[in-house]
């Protein structure tokens, strides 16, 4: 049986530089497809010209997702090895000495270890365009939320500073939802009195009718 070419693909913003370790041994080849839709054909094409090649990516998601979505709508299937695996390699093979192309044979070399050791299976890459679009989403959502805690800090903050009193009795107004009543209160209260130095002339039953 004739043994597999290992193939290691490094993925930047712009391209993928892609390292196949000939089955026949001798110097490893390099190359490079951009992040296009021809770039991706390219590459797709290439990798169907290698006898059931067996595909690593360094990473997953991110820079990675061009040749994950490329590779899973053509049916080629890969690997996704993380950052530890690949820097484990390329600092016993190349050294310090970091770039593309050495990346990129660092991941084929760590596939070819991998698959030695039988250990690669773990690493089969999944691509889910719906999952893909929830993880962004629960990302984006998350990042929103910590935004949003950040405002209404600087918020409590900011009424407390200029009065006490007044941040006082706006959390005795309201002292649970999370501080979202306090600050619509307070939000509500610029909007018809934008004269902060007033608001410590006027009384609670004032300040509720504003």
């Amino acid at each position: 049986m004739t043994p597999p070419a290992y193939i290691g693909i490094d993925p930047d913003s712009l391209s993928g530089t892609i390292c196949t370790l000939s089955p026949q041994g001798g110097k490893p080849t390099t190359r490079r497809f951009d992040v296009t839709a021809d770039g991706l054909q390219q590459c797709v094409s290439y990798l169907r010209s290698i006898p059931d090649p067996v595909i690593g990516i360094e990473g997953k998601a991110g820079y990675a997702t061009a040749f994950e979505r490329a590779f899973a709508q053509a049916g080629i299937p890969y690997y996704s090895l993380p950052a530890f695996r690949v820097d484990s390699v390329r600092k016993g093979l190349l050294g310090e000495n970091k770039n593309n192309a050495h990346d990129a044979a660092a991941v084929a070399h760590a596939v070819r270890n991998l698959s030695a050791a039988q250990s690669l299976e773990i690493y089969r890459g999944h691509f889910d365009e719906d999952q893909r679009g929830l993880r962004i989403l629960t990302r984006t959502r998350q990042r929103l939320m910590g935004q949003q805690t950040a405002l209404k800090n600087a918020l409590r903050i900011g009424v407390y500073d200029a009065s006490p009193e007044l941040a006082m009795f706006f959390a005795d107004q309201h002292p649970s939802d999370e501080g979202y009543s306090y600050c619509l209160a307070v939000i509500r209260l610029f909007k018809n009195n934008p004269d902060v130095l007033s608001w410590k002339q006027s009384s609670d039953e004032e300040l509720l009718l504003l």
